[in-house]
């Protein structure tokens, strides 16, 4: 521009506005920017017209009139004053009164209100600036205009500061008019330094390759002079005007009026800014702070301010910006419309024109390559930097930075959409700013990349729209969300739409064809299918779609055509093409319109012909035009040149446009590849890497679209008569095309093709080949190759000169050391830099190469031309220094642009929007894709940020519903159903509702899309580029965000240690949280087990492994979840490793477990995480784990880790898993041998208690106990299952479960040698173990049960056992229930360990403390726990009861026996009746020999408690039953035998009683009836019934017939009748003696007396009986009746005669109910007589002797004649025994007899025994009786005397029968006993008595026989009492009479007769002196003389007697 463009100053200080003085506008006039409308017109009252000239550093001054130099003194005295007044005003508005700030909201937290207040602000700041992002977009400043209208609500007013500043503006009026420059202290200016220091990418390694090879030389840029210095002043009013622009312009005037309007504050600020950016116009610096100081105005102005402040931007500030930057960057001075002539690419002469001479390459003989030359300059070009690129002019900086705030502030408060902002005028000056800013400054792109990046998210979403419209190939197009709309003023205000369907949909794809590889993580399409070879790609969304599936919208379609031999024939040809984009979305699409045409640039698929000139359209790209009306397909170049071109649809397709000739086909080949063809095999030998790869890719695209296009009929190539489609394979005949491409391809193959240095190093990085490598289709390698195309060439010799009209950018450095950076890459180059670069850089000789390489990146979007051209080339291939920019940063630039690059998909992916979001994909898989060469840092960072991503889905999801579901707004970025969708559509992706409202599914469903879609190839792109390094990153990441998400509410509250702890377990938490997410998206691939090995490490270290991570629940398979975890990018991986076809964590664990112990140690604690987590781990996994802990001999502190995880697993499942215990018995049986030693030693007990109680507690949870009570048992501690997952949450349930549950033998042998230990906790975990098994099993059936005590009897009883031998609380119950549980299975193995501790043996302590352990046992007899439900466990435990109380009788040892005493003794009747109770349970139960066993001992008990009710009444009458005991008992064995044989257990024939004989019923019921009357002995009570029955057995035990049971008339009961018995037998001898105790005893029998047999109803008995009444009838049948007595044992015999003796003396027979039973007695003791005479023993007959006596003596009222019986019988025993003096059975008959007759001397009992024909014996013992009583009493008559006298008195009494017996006895009694010492008076007495026996016997009814005794008794008394036979005499004579007339006599007696008297009468005569005859003589005469004379009549034997005499 010239000097004539050069603006002047204009100072009006006169017009027409009222407030003038007050509002002096300041405008800027320029040719660039005229007012656009009346209204922008307003504001230019006042003018200021400044040169801008480039030349200038100041404007330039009128000259100097005459009176100048007179006048400076004065000017600077009052620029002095000026500057007074002017800092004066300054601190004035510094001390101004300032308006509430806008943080006051923060100070509202009272003072004092510690910790938990502070914790409030500190979460409130934390969830605010974690969720500021994700909110929706709000303005930065939040004002309410209307509160603060009036500016005095809150006390504030801004009346003061209107005031100062009106002043300020005066001051500046005034000195400006004055010419005062009072901001220029006049010092010169300075510079603001050189530029700033270089800075390398830290997103990209360092490559020695991308250093420059040359050396450059450094030389600043004339743009870079300094600029000048602000002053202080300067920088205070700045300071002000922005502080007042931040706080006073919130409020309005607080009294407007019209000379003072509401916003006058606001429009006085502004025009103090304008007058302070005239006045610095050059200093960029200033400039910049100015626009810094306004840019908050768009916050604080109200929006009607807006329209200002825009123009105020536009015409004062940006287009000065713009201007002086451009020229700093070396840019001329030029206007709008030379920027657009420069933009577009007129003809006008060039702005910049930068000469670069060609380098001109020489042969390279050595190599013997082909030169190459640079492509000329032949337009001037540009190689421009970014402004935030370093070592630049500091203008550039301070000129650029405005930019990004600016549009910041504006893209904040300024809505894009009319909706949200209906003023027209508004939007409009945006967009007029909007395209200033672009259209002027390159780089642009940049600013608003800055905006998205670090701004606002709704400043964001309007940034993104900018870019998504202006640069939609650098950005890319949404595919999957709601898509941005177009952000123009023309679509803002609806004047016109721009949507037109395909190619200007929002989502329309631009396909290209591609060449998928395995390690293409782009190779899969839609559907997730695997794409391998040729398919199509959108560059813009990296959406991949095989050929076959490409059904695009207006991308296929199908023509139909006839052939021209007959048109009768159709032929149908398939097109497949993609229409391109244009290069902005705000215009019209490029296009082209003739003949009703309407064409676009296409890129096509299928090779096809063109509808003009018959020729294929040749190409890989951008082959042609498509109408998009007829979808015919033309040349470019037949468009123009073709005039015959027929009108859109009217010309019909034939096969002349679709049938060619092989060689026609040929050679248009040829024609188009002419460069190409040329080349020969050994030419291409010499070709580089990178140009063979070129040449090879794009030949190989080229074939496969021409055989795409033959195999979908689009062209028909006809070879040899034949169509080729016929062809196997649509192979066409091979040609040149077919012939280079094999000769590229062996080349590559060969792996020795010189390849570059960069190349080399990517290849190397990327550990790639030459031969799977293809350049033109790997996306990183694009990119990469396009970073060094935007950088300076290495072998750049750019002149350093420059041209004194042309204003250069600074020159790329020559040198530079290998220290350094590289330069910093350009913005905008020309395609010649780019050309140079391939050809130095990458050893692209070729243009052709070259060209075709450039125009595929061209296409794919890496750069487009500055003018917005679609063609790189034009058709001549000409103009090669064409202007190009680059958009976007790469992520491989060595930019500082990368750094906002990454940071704009950070701020992307926080973004809430979907839409954001996706932006941020395309970013990330566009620009950033993992590369080799990229830095682990910048890997690191974004890794982190797409993490951070994917975990915030349930963040913000939750803000979904909370701030849009809920208020029924749209969702953000997820698109409704009133939008087109998207194509393809992924399957993933949710199907669009019905209606137009979403909901949180479609939130959800799209970011799983977006996961799809993006995520997952970059990730996987990542992992293949090194598997190890992603791991490691991708742990790294998961690790930081673990850390940043620890957070704890009672951080103050909570204790140091403990809040560390909690820290630590949220932070393992959020780790495995956010691995379990990622392991689940499938985004960890192959190093999921590498991750997740590391995590479990981390958690292992930290000892956490017994803390719950809920996240692991989701990532491991549970059984009810049937489907594989199979990942959605497995085809993807070129690892072909079978980690990544499913998700299988317990590979990873299993893998490290099976290498080392160690590892198996890690995997044990890893396995314990999981179980207390809620992991369902298989029973399989446990099970191999338990083979691995065998394997390598874990420890035991591994096992007891091992065990604590079972249990969790166990815990929150167990039914189903029984097969589980199998591990805990391996792992007791390997550990069995430590165990022990620990427990013994007490060194690790702590361990070994711990592992036990672990695996029994396991055990039990298998076998169904329950929790609860495995809890309070202590069994599981509650700490341990307290943070465990819940179940019902869970939804744990088992399989079925299997049957039966047995518990491993391994394990029973284990706790059996624990429990032989003595250690007391083992002790008590065992007991509480089995008892729990035994009683609490609900998943063991009874019988499963019974079978393992079966099984492991001798264990179980020895743990019952050890159980009674420790005193623990805690077991005190359970040893009961776990005693009687084993006792009623099998009560043998308790039994045998009884006898072995009772055994009579040397160690009485053993027997005592084994019976002490049975006293505990004994007392626990009334606890409820004794006790087996359903069971008949009483029986069991009577051995127990008799093994206690035998000792108390059998053993030998004092001590022991009193110990048991007396415990005994203190048993309480409670005891007793629980005793009692089982006693009864066994002799209903037991088997026969059992019970007959257990009364036995219950008989021997009872002697030591007789007061003790051993049995009830009712036990003892059931077992004395027949039949009905013995059936029950064989039933019940029988069913136990039933159930044994289940497992193989026989029972014996003794078991089930089958081997019981008759003998062993029999002594059962006589061992009962023995103990029933014991018990009745002993006074037991007994009610009537029972008592009747134990009489009935007892009657039918002892056989007597005709027994019977009489029901009672009276009562209900029955009395018992029996009969005779004949004999008894021996098995009954023990109930005689115990019959002897019932009739002893003393007890009243309180029955009926109906019960006796001869009681008549209602008569009662005269005085109360015994009990033992009841049974006299028996003890009296048994003496009556018995026949064979002898046979009976001597004992029993003396039983029944003790029986009848007790009888005699206890019972009451006169009582009216005993009378009846008075014969029998009477027969009884007849009985008993007789007994003393037979030989029956010497005891029997004592005792017979003495029960004949008692009765005697009791009962002598019913003696009768049993009497004399007993007094023959006596007298007969004491006859027998008389030889032994000292006998005691002698000495007690003599005493009977002698008591007897003495007590009967005078009732006739003697006369009566002498009726009896009496032995001899009988009167030689009764003489040794009466002799002795004689010496006992000489002074008193004597016994023998007084029976002499009663036989006197009473001979005569007898009949006739007796008489003569009488007599004879008589005659002996006083032969053998008695005929000495008779007094006198007995003599006489005698005679008398014998005289009246004499004539008794003289009667004739007397007749006796033999009347010797009449004369003999005289005859012996008269002869042996011869004193006293005197008076005798007499009554001898008398006799004699009698005798001799009627009686018979013999001689002998009558001659001794006379013979005695003689002698007698001799003695009288000699003493007295009398005659001497004998006077009996003389009667003897005298009879025999009348006799003889028949006087008398004398019988003839007396008469014979008498004569002989």
């Amino acid at each position: 521009m010239g000097s004539s463009s050069t603006l002047s100053l204009r100072i009006e200080t006169g017009f027409n506005d009222p407030d003038a003085q007050h509002n002096i506008r300041f405008s800027l006039d320029s040719p660039a920017v005229q007012p656009s409308s009346p209204s922008a017109q307003a504001f230019s009252l006042p003018s200021f017209r400044v040169s801008v000239s480039p030349q200038a550093e100041k404007p330039s001054l009128p000259p100097r009139s005459p009176t100048f130099v007179q006048n400076v003194h004065k000017s600077s005295r009052a620029r002095n004053e000026s500057r007074k007044l002017l800092a004066h005003l300054l601190r004035q508005l510094q001390s101004r009164p300032m308006p509430p700030s806008v943080f006051d909201s923060f100070a509202n937290v009272r003072e004092g209100t510690g910790d938990s207040s502070f914790m409030d602000i500190v979460k409130g700041s934390m969830f605010r600036s974690k969720s500021r992002d994700s909110a929706m977009p709000t303005p930065a400043v939040q004002v309410d205009y209307d509160s603060d209208d009036d500016g005095t609500e809150k006390g504030f007013s801004t009346d003061a500061t209107y005031e100062l500043m009106t002043q300020l503006k005066e001051v500046l009026v005034v000195s400006i008019s004055q010419g005062w420059q009072i901001f220029d202290d006049g010092s010169s200016a300075r510079g603001d330094g050189g530029p700033s220091p270089k800075s390398s990418s830290p997103f990209r390694r360092s490559r020695n390759s991308l250093q420059p090879l040359g050396k450059r030389s450094r030389s600043p840029s004339p743009a870079s002079r300094g600029q000048v210095e602000a002053p202080e002043l300067l920088s205070t009013c700045i300071s002000i005007l922005g502080s007042i622009i931040s706080e006073d312009c919130r409020y309005h005037i607080s009294s407007p009026r019209p000379s003072k309007p509401p916003n006058a504050l606001q429009a006085l600020t502004l025009d103090v800014a304008q007058f302070l950016l005239h006045v610095h116009r050059h200093d960029a610096k200033i400039m910049s702070q100015i626009g810094f100081a306004i840019i908050p105005a768009f916050s604080t102005f109200q929006p009607a301010m807006h329209l200002r402040l825009l123009k105020f931007f536009e015409e004062g500030i940006i287009w000065r910006i713009l201007e002086q930057l451009r020229q700093v960057q070396g840019i001329k001075d030029i206007t709008q419309e030379d920027s657009n002539a420069l933009t577009q690419g007129s003809d006008s002469p060039p702005i910049v024109s930068i000469q670069v001479e060609a380098a001109h390459d020489e042969f390279d003989t050595e190599l013997n390559r082909p030169q190459w030359m640079p492509w000329p300059s032949d337009i001037p070009t540009l190689q421009l930097r970014s402004t935030n690129a370093p070592a630049q002019q500091p203008a550039v900086y301070h000129l650029a930075s405005l930019f990004p705030p600016l549009l910041a502030a504006l893209l904040q408060s300024i809505p894009l959409t009319p909706q949200r902002n209906p003023r027209a005028e508004v939007l409009h000056r945006f967009y007029r700013l909007l395209d200033l800013i672009i259209s002027t400054k390159p780089d642009a792109y940049a600013d608003l990349l800055q905006v998205v990046a670090y701004d606002s998210p709704r400043a964001r979403y309007s940034a993104i729209t900018l870019l998504a419209t202006l640069w939609p190939k650098a950005i890319g197009h949404v595919a999957i969300t709601r898509p941005f709309a177009i952000s123009s003023y023309a679509n803002a205000v609806n004047i016109k739409s721009n949507m037109r369907w395909p190619s200007d949909h929002a989502y329309a794809h631009q396909f290209v064809p591609w060449r998928f590889t395995p390690v293409s993580s782009h190779g899969v399409d839609y559907l997730y299918r695997a794409i391998d070879g040729f398919g199509l790609l959108c560059p813009y969304c990296m959406c991949g779609v095989h050929l076959d599936c490409y059904e695009y919208p207006d991308g296929s379609h199908i023509v139909q055509y006839a052939m021209a031999s007959d048109r009768d024939v159709q032929r149908v040809a398939v097109y497949r093409s993609s229409t391109l984009f244009p290069s902005r979305r705000d215009g019209d699409p490029p296009q082209l319109r003739t003949r009703n045409h309407i064409f676009r640039v296409v890129n096509m698929f299928t090779l096809g012909l063109c509808f003009v000139c018959q020729k294929p359209l040749w190409g890989v790209c951008k082959q042609g035009l498509k109408c998009l009306s007829c979808l015919r397909f033309i040349h470019a170049a037949c468009v123009s040149s073709d005039q015959n071109m027929a009108w859109c649809g009217t010309e019909m397709a034939d096969s002349q446009h679709v049938v060619i000739e092989w060689s026609v086909l040929r050679v248009s080949y040829t024609n188009f590849y002419h460069d190409i063809i040329h080349w020969k095999q050994e030419d291409l030998r010499l070709r580089s890497y990178e140009e063979l790869s070129i040449l090879r890719d794009t030949l190989w695209t080229q074939l496969q679209i021409m055989t795409n296009g033959v195999a979908l009929g689009s062209i028909v190539v006809m070879q040899n008569g034949k169509n080729a489609a016929h062809v196997k394979n649509h192979k066409v005949d091979e040609f040149e095309l077919h012939h280079t491409l094999e000769w590229c391809e062996a080349c590559l193959a060969s792996n020795t093709i010189s390849c570059s240095v960069s190349m080399d190093d990517f290849l190397n990085e990327n550990h790639l080949t030459q031969s799977e490598h293809f350049l033109m289709f790997d996306w990183s390698n694009l990119a990469y190759i396009s970073t060094m195309l935007k950088s300076a060439c290495a072998s750049n010799k750019f002149p350093t000169g420059q041209s004194s009209d042309l204003l250069n950018v600074a020159s790329p450095e020559t040198h530079f050391d290998d220290t350094e950076s590289p330069p910093h890459p350009f913005e905008v180059v020309p395609l010649s830099h780019m050309r140079e670069v391939l050809g130095h850089e990458l050893l692209v000789y070729s243009d052709v190469a070259a060209r075709l390489f450039l125009t595929h990146v061209h296409s794919l979007g890496f750069f487009e031309r500055l003018d917005r051209q679609q063609e790189l080339f034009d058709v001549a291939g000409v103009n090669k220094s064409v202007n190009c920019v680059f958009p976007l940063p790469l992520g491989l630039d060595l930019s500082t642009d990368v750094e906002t690059l990454v940071s704009s998909v950070e701020a992307c992916l926080l973004d809430l929007d979907l839409s954001v979001n996706e932006v941020g994909f395309l970013l990330l898989v566009r620009r950033l894709w993992p590369n080799g060469l990229s830095s682990e840092y910048a890997l690191r960072r974004l890794t982190r940020n797409i993490v951070s991503w994917i975990l915030a889905e349930d963040v913000n999801l939750g803000t979904i519903l909370r701030d849009y579901l809920a208020k029924q707004r749209d969702l953000p970025g997820v698109r409704s159903a009133n939008e087109p969708p998207p194509w393809p559509s992924a399957p993933s992706t949710r199907p669009t509702p019905t209606s137009s409202v979403n909901n949180g599914g479609d939130y959800v469903a799209s970011r799983r899309a977006l996961l799809n879609r993006y995520v997952m190839k970059w990730l996987l792109a990542l992992h293949d580029q090194d598997p190890v390094l992603y791991a490691l990153i991708l742990y790294d990441v998961c690790m930081e965000l673990a850390d940043d998400c620890v957070y704890d509410e009672d951080i103050f509250a909570t204790p140091r240690g403990e809040m560390e702890q909690k820290t630590q377990v949220k932070k393992c938490g959020r780790l495995l949280h956010s691995i379990v997410i990622l392991a689940q998206a499938s985004l960890s691939f192959s190093v999921f087990e590498n991750i997740f090995v590391r995590s479990l490490d981390y958690i292992s270290d930290l000892n956490l492994f017994d803390e719950p991570m809920s996240s692991l629940y989701r990532l491991f398979p549970r059984e009810a979840d049937t489907t594989q975890r199979l990942s959605t990018f497995n085809i993807l991986s070129n690892q072909g490793d079978a980690n990544m076809t499913n998700l299988d964590p317990w590979r990873a664990v299993i893998s490290i477990a099976t290498k080392s112990k160690s590892g198996l140690s890690r995997s044990l604690r890893w396995l314990c995480l999981f179980a207390c987590s809620g992991v369902e781990i298989p029973d399989t996994t446990l099970a191999r784990f338990s083979v691995l802990a065998y394997k390598w001999k874990t420890t035991l502190t591994d096992s007891l880790i091992f065990a604590k995880a079972v249990m969790y697993s166990v815990w929150l499942k167990s039914m189903g898993r029984s097969e589980l215990q199998r591990i805990f018995a391996t792992l007791h049986a390997r550990h069995q041998p430590q165990i022990v030693a620990a427990l013994r030693s007490t060194e690790g007990i702590n361990d070994a208690l711990s592992f036990i109680r672990r695996s029994l507690a396991t055990c039990l949870l298998l076998y169904g106990c329950d929790r609860t009570r495995l809890i309070d048992a202590k069994l599981i501690e509650l700490a341990e299952v307290y943070n465990l997952p819940s179940r019902r949450k869970l939804h744990a349930r088992g399989s079925m479960m299997s049957d039966p549950i047995i518990v491993d033998p391994e394990l029973m042998n284990a706790l059996e040698s624990y429990t032989a230990t003595d250690v007391d906790d083992v002790s008590v975990l065992v007991a509480k173990f089995l008892n729990f098994f035994l009683t609490d099993s609900p998943y063991l059936e009874p019988f499963e049960i019974d079978n393992f005590i079966l099984r492991n009897g001798g264990f179980l009883a020895t743990c019952a056992w050890q159980f009674y031998r420790i005193q623990r609380p805690e077991i005190c119950n359970i040893r009961t229930s776990f005693l009687l549980r084993t006792l009623v299975v099998d009560s043998v193995p308790f039994q045998n360990i009884l006898r072995d501790e009772f055994l009579q043996h040397e160690d009485w302590q053993r027997r005592l403390l084994a019976a002490t352990c049975l006293s505990r046992i004994i007392l626990d007899v009334t606890s409820p726990h004794f006790n087996v439900d359903d069971r008949q466990w009483q029986s069991s435990v009577t051995d127990i009861f008799c093994y206690y109380f035998t000792s108390l009788w059998a053993d030998e040892n004092a001590q022991v026996r009193l110990s048991i005493e007396t415990f005994a003794g203190s048993l309480l009747s409670a005891h007793h009746e629980a005793i009692s109770r089982c006693w009864n349970e066994s002799l209903a139960t037991a088997p026969i020999t059992e019970r007959v066993r257990l009364v036995s001992f219950l008989i021997q008990f009872r002697a030591h408690f007789p007061s003790w009710k051993v049995l009830s009444w009712e036990a003892i009458v059931d077992a004395t039953r027949d039949d009905e005991g013995d059936n029950k008992t064989n039933t019940v064995k029988s069913r136990a035998a039933t159930h044994n044989s289940v497992y193989g257990f026989v029972a014996r024939a003794q078991d089930l009683g089958q081997g019981n004989s008759d003998a062993d019923v029999i002594a059962l019921r006589v061992s009962v009836l023995v103990l029933s009357l014991q018990m009745i002995a002993d006074g037991i009570p007994v009610d009537p019934f029972s008592l009747m029955k134990v009489k009935l057995n007892l009657a039918q035990m002892f056989k007597f017939e005709n027994v019977a049971a009489v029901p009672s008339t009276s009562t209900y009961t029955f009395r018992v009748e029996i009969g005779a018995i004949k004999h008894i037998s021996e098995v009954v001898y023990p109930c005689v003696g115990e019959l002897l105790s019932v009739l002893d005893a003393p007890h009243p029998a309180v029955v009926d007396p109906t019960l006796f047999n001869a009681t008549e109803p209602g008569e009662k008995a005269s005085s109360p009986l015994l009990i033992g009444s009841l049974f006299v009838d028996a003890a009296l049948g048994l003496v009556c009746s018995l026949e064979d007595a002898d046979s009976i044992p001597i004992l029993v015999t003396k039983n029944i005669l003790e029986g009848l003796c007790i009888i005699i003396h206890k019972h009451d027979f006169e009582n009216p109910t005993l009378r009846y039973l008075q014969p029998q007695l009477r027969q009884a003791v007849t009985r008993v007589i007789a007994m003393l005479s037979q030989d029956v023993g010497y005891e029997i007959r004592q005792i017979a002797l003495s029960t004949v006596q008692a009765f005697i003596q009791r009962w002598h009222s019913i003696m009768r004649s049993i009497i004399y019986t007993a007094m023959e019988a006596v007298t007969k025993l004491a006859a027998s025994q008389s030889h032994l003096a000292q006998d005691a059975l002698l000495t007690q008959a003599r005493q009977f007899i002698e008591a007897v007759l003495s007590t009967y001397s005078n009732n006739a009992l003697f006369p009566n025994l002498l009726k009896r024909p009496l032995d001899p014996e009988f009167f030689a013992v009764l003489k040794f009786i009466t002799d002795a009583n004689a010496k006992a009493s000489p002074t008193s008559e004597s016994l023998r005397d007084e029976l002499l006298r009663d036989a006197m008195a009473h001979v005569a009494e007898n009949d006739h029968a007796t008489f003569q017996a009488a007599l004879k006895n008589l005659e002996t009694y006083i032969k053998v006993v008695h005929h000495q010492g008779l007094s006198a008076n007995l003599m006489v007495f005698s005679g008398q008595s014998l005289t009246q026996i004499a004539r008794r016997a003289s009667e004739p009814t007397i007749g006796i026989s033999d009347a010797s005794p009449l004369l003999g008794i005289p005859t012996i008394l008269i002869q042996h009492n011869k004193a006293q036979s005197r008076d005798m005499l007499p009554y001898v004579e008398t006799i004699v009479r009698i005798v001799l007339q009627r009686l018979n006599i013999d001689t002998a007696t009558l001659a001794h007769l006379l013979h005695a008297t003689t002698n007698l009468y001799r003695k009288f005569q000699s003493r007295d002196h009398s005659s001497g005859s004998n006077s009996l003589l003389f009667v003897l005469l005298e009879i025999l003389g009348d006799g003889l004379r028949l006087k008398a009549r004398i019988s003839s034997q007396t008469l014979r007697a008498t004569v002989e005499v």
